[in-house]
């Protein structure tokens, strides 16, 4: 194998898939907000390094199971913590994305309604024992040394990735089928994850696996934009200053809107998941046997 073995013995790359998940949980508890700093950016960052740290935690169920699985449902839990903010935060970037096509009227009433309940989830927040899950963070990142990978290679790791992999096509394929919209959001993780792992193994060949990651990406915010339309759905539905009327244009506002973005996503995921499983496999597993960068 091209990359060198580490002093142990040990295959190189399972260690650099452990030493990125700690610096993510680490930086995940550097950015968990505490109740005077739930600002939108801090919150986005905060769930950006969460995710970065579940994607990690789920590449490496596949290698050594159980302590992975634990670390993955702390992840979560911390991620839930942090509550609907970052939904509200989005709304209104996904109400103005409608343009001319809804009544002033029905733009302020919900932006209001917006501001409100946001406003509400930062009471909330401000209940959260934020010092206590910053030190069960920073305890999950030290309990990761501990974890045993000395019969793990990069096979594992590769074998890992194509189940994320094959996961994703087969949701994705299903989603954009029966065009669900929680069904395109559950894609949404799973490419999420995937954009997350395919950056973990940059050292193997740096500028495809930046190209890969920067088509996730595409994809991601795509699928985001559709989800947050969906949530604003939601929540203008569930309003009762909204009449019946204005609910309906809002409707057909959102779904034409949501038809082009997943059109535009789609012709992403044809693209990134034309690959069968198999195929990525053999093709990750050489890239890692034979990195351009040392390790």
């Amino acid at each position: 194998m091209a990359a060198e073995r580490e002093e142990d013995g040990g295959d190189p790359w399972p260690n650099l898939c452990r030493r990125r998940l700690i610096a993510a949980i680490l930086r995940a508890a550097d950015l968990f907000p505490y109740p005077d700093q739930d600002d939108a950016g801090r919150i986005h960052e905060a769930r950006k390094a969460l995710k970065d740290a579940r994607a990690l935690a789920k590449l490496l169920t596949g290698v050594i199971g159980p302590p992975a699985y634990d670390a993955l449902r702390e992840l979560e839990s911390a991620r839930r913590r942090l509550g609907r903010a970052r939904d509200l935060d989005a709304m209104p970037d996904a109400l103005a994305s409608l343009g001319g096509q809804v009544e002033s009227r029905v733009i302020e009433t919900l932006g209001k309604a917006i501001a409100l309940e946001r406003s509400e989830a930062r009471a909330a927040h401000r209940e959260i024992d934020a010092a206590a899950q910053i030190a069960r963070l920073r305890a999950l990142a030290r309990g990761l040394e501990t974890w045993d990978l000395a019969d793990v290679d990069l096979f594992d790791v590769a074998r890992s990735l194509r189940g994320l992999y094959r996961g994703a096509r087969r949701i994705g394929k299903q989603a954009f089928a029966s065009n669900d919209p929680h069904e395109l959001h559950e894609l949404r993780a799973a490419v999420v994850d995937l954009g997350h792992c395919f950056a973990a193994l940059e050292p193997a060949w740096p500028a495809h696996f930046s190209a890969f990651e920067h088509e996730f990406r595409r994809l991601r915010e795509q699928l985001g934009k559709h989800n947050d339309l969906t949530v604003l759905a939601d929540f203008a539905g569930a309003r009762d200053d909204v009449s019946p009327a204005e609910s309906q244009a809002l409707t057909r506002a959102i779904d034409r809107r949501q038809k082009r973005l997943a059109k535009r996503a789609q012709r992403l995921f044809d693209r990134l998941f034309a690959e069968k499983p198999n195929a990525l496999f053999e093709r990750i597993a050489a890239y890692m046997e034979n990195p351009t960068t040392r390790l």
